[in-house]
Formats: structure tokens, sequence, C-alpha cells
């Protein structure tokens, strides 16, 4: 089982938006820290352990998302549909107001589209035998 952990970037506007991310998530209940991530990743081996697994291995892996990678475009088409759907629910659950994401969303396209953007996105996959 893989599960995305955060991004980094060198975007002050993409870090505001996983910020408004990771609050509005846990604020709905659907995370486990209002911190740095959702607090499900470093969770999946005691899961695991807690589901009868045996031999439980992890491993975290970066994916490079910066400007004029392979997956850039794919993770900028990502990142604005990911915005788009979660728009309204991030605005109620008291994390955003309409008019500080409609002006990220303008700025972070701005930034995708710099030959200096940098982002790293991180996960974590966990494994392990059924005992």
């Amino acid at each position: 089982m893989s599960e995305y952990e955060t991004a980094v970037s060198t975007s002050p506007v993409l870090r505001r938006l996983n910020q408004i991310f990771l609050q509005g998530m846990y604020a709905m209940g659907k995370g486990f820290s209002a911190g740095a991530s959702l607090g499900i990743s470093h969770r999946l081996p005691m899961w695991f352990y807690q589901a009868g697994f045996l031999e439980i291995e992890s491993e975290a892996y970066a994916v490079d998302c910066s400007y004029g990678t392979e997956l850039a475009n794919a993770w900028n088409e990502e990142l604005f549909a990911i915005v788009s759907a979660l728009h309204s629910r991030m605005i109620s659950a008291g994390v955003t107001t309409q008019e500080e994401l409609e002006n990220l969303i303008a700025l972070a396209a701005h930034d995708v589209a710099d030959p200096m953007f940098v982002n790293f996105n991180y996960f974590v996959s966990v494994w392990g035998r059924k005992g």
C-alpha cells in the first residue's frame, strides 16, 4: 500500500495550498494531524501489524514533479483538479476563504510554469505477509 505524505516545493504559494489541504482534511476528520502531513503514512506499519501482517516493511520515496520533468504536466493537472474538487470543502472547513483560494490558484499557475520551479512529492509504501 502506498500513501501520499507531503510535497516540498520552491513555491510559497504551493506550500500554502498544501497547508490548506492538510488543515482542511484534519478539520473534516480525514487526517490524523493538522501539521506537515495527513498523519496516515507513518501509521501504516502499525495498522498492518494490527491487521495480522508479519514481516512488515516500508519504503519512502520522492517523485520529482519539477518544471520540465516527465511528470510535471500530469502533476499540475492533478493539483488543479484536487484544488477545484476540494475548493468548497476547504472554505466550509474554515481553513481558507474564496478570495484566498482564487488568488492562490492564479499564482500557482504562474509558479509551476517557471523554469526554476522545483517540487517533490513524498510517498511511503508499506507491505507485509499476512500471518
